[in-house]
């Protein structure tokens, strides 16, 4: 096992299991929809305003993330980084395309990637899978050319959110708590730092990345009340009040962004 990730044997079975990939596209689909909607990302890719960017997502293996980015900033060099070639290997396969040019296999501690280079670093859901969070997310910083940008979301482990997870006690995440997170940011010396929950009210929309964890029962139970009757809820009271109410009490997410001095 890595010493610094958080049960990365774990992933790396979930990425090659047959039933993966299909869900992957499922969520993958969700997901372009909910950003859409909720106007989460695009809020920040639109105030970039660099000329064909270079941008990295770290941990890009098993993310929906990566198509979204392509999707929205076209004429950025978008490249992905993640350490499971089982996890690439769903990335590419998943959008029958080739994205060898794009998709780098290395560990970020022993970064195959020079510093400095990149005008836009990103992870979704990505330093809560570390021991240390804080050390994953000074090397976003490394990447990043002077003045480049980072956007970092993360689960909402504040709140109801937390409870939840405290509930399934899933086993492959560090939790992390907004003040940590803020507190991080200011130490590594971003500037223009904005970090707030995001997500409107839908305590629970994480959890469908940590379903391989439902191993005992109660699990299964509480899976299924949240498929069939949290879910719809919280879908239907954010088309009533259009994404705009962030707490952290509901909101499913935290995102961090801030841009590099020098």
């Amino acid at each position: 096992m890595d010493n610094n990730e958080v049960n990365p044997i774990i992933w790396d079975e979930i990425w090659k299991q047959p039933n993966t990939k299909k869900k992957f596209k499922s969520i993958e689909k969700k997901l372009h929809l909910y950003l859409d909607i909720s106007n989460i990302l695009s809020f920040y890719l639109k105030g970039i305003k660099i000329k064909n960017p270079n941008v990295l997502e770290l941990g890009c293996g098993g993310s929906p993330f990566f198509s979204y980015l392509q999707k929205n900033l076209p004429e950025g060099n978008i490249i992905g980084m993640d350490r499971s070639l089982n996890a690439l290997y769903l990335l590419k396969t998943t959008h029958k395309t080739s994205y060898e040019t794009n998709l780098v296999c290395g560990d970020i501690f022993k970064n195959p990637i020079r510093e400095n280079r990149f005008d836009i670093v990103c992870s979704f859901g990505f330093i809560e899978h570390f021991r240390n969070p804080k050390m994953v997310l000074e090397i976003h910083k490394k990447l990043l050319k002077p003045g480049g940008i980072i956007v970092c979301l993360i689960p909402n482990l504040e709140g109801l959110p937390g409870s939840i997870i405290n509930f399934l006690r899933a086993e492959t995440i560090i939790k992390i708590t907004k003040k940590e997170f803020k507190n991080w940011f200011y130490e590594l010396e971003f500037k223009d730092i904005n970090i707030k929950p995001v997500g409107g009210l839908s305590p629970s929309l994480f959890l469908e990345s940590y379903s391989h964890e439902k191993k005992r029962t109660k699990e299964k139970i509480f899976y299924s009340i949240n498929s069939n009757l949290i879910n719809p809820i919280s879908i239907l009271l954010n088309a009533l009040f259009l994404f705009r109410i962030n707490t952290s009490v509901f909101s499913p997410f935290i995102i961090g962004y801030g841009k590099k001095g020098g």
